[in-house]
């Protein structure tokens, strides 16, 4: 999905009426919201928990908060223990060259990311989407409503307020 999404959106971007590129985009968003992309696989739940969160306190967009929130939470999970499904992303979605240091491939893949959000103009800080002075404490305390938040590397209350703080 990914990657059919850094392909089509520039196309789609430059050409609104790119039919080839509108259709494959919908696609795209058809199939990473329907569920079957999730079959077998661990999800986190970390970006749309705390985006909707944002959301319901600010006029920002769906997509807006996932893409501010999902390179600071990757940034921020990013060790030995969850290297594994970042170095794969950063190979088999951004064609980094796979080597020997995983973190710094890992590392590559979350840069690409944000490079590709800023490069079609999606925000990535808070700052960018006039989130100049929030309450981090209450933002982090409704994103953990749930009692755990974070399936690839279990977070706590304070962790998600450090995500937030470093999406300044």
């Amino acid at each position: 999905i990914m990657i059919t999404i850094i392909h089509f959106v520039p196309s789609a971007i430059e050409n609104p009426k790119d039919y080839e590129a509108r259709a494959n985009l919908m696609f795209a968003s058809t199939l990473a919201l329907n569920g079957l992309s999730g079959f077998g696989k661990t999800w986190d739940g970390f970006n749309h928990t705390t985006e909707h969160v944002l959301s319901a306190h600010y006029d920002i967009a769906h997509g807006d908060g996932l893409a501010i929130t999902a390179v600071h939470w990757m940034n921020y999970i990013l060790d030995e223990t969850t290297v594994d499904k970042f170095y794969q992303f950063a190979v088999n979605v951004w064609d980094i060259e796979p080597s020997g240091n995983k973190i710094n491939v890992a590392k590559q893949g979350i840069k690409a990311m944000t490079m590709f959000y800023q490069s079609i103009g999606m925000p990535t800080t808070l700052k960018e989407v006039d989130i100049v002075e929030p309450n981090f404490d209450l933002l982090a305390k409704q994103a953990f409503r749930n009692g755990s938040l974070g399936r690839f590397k279990s977070l706590t209350q304070k962790d998600v307020k450090k995500i937030l703080i470093n999406a300044k």
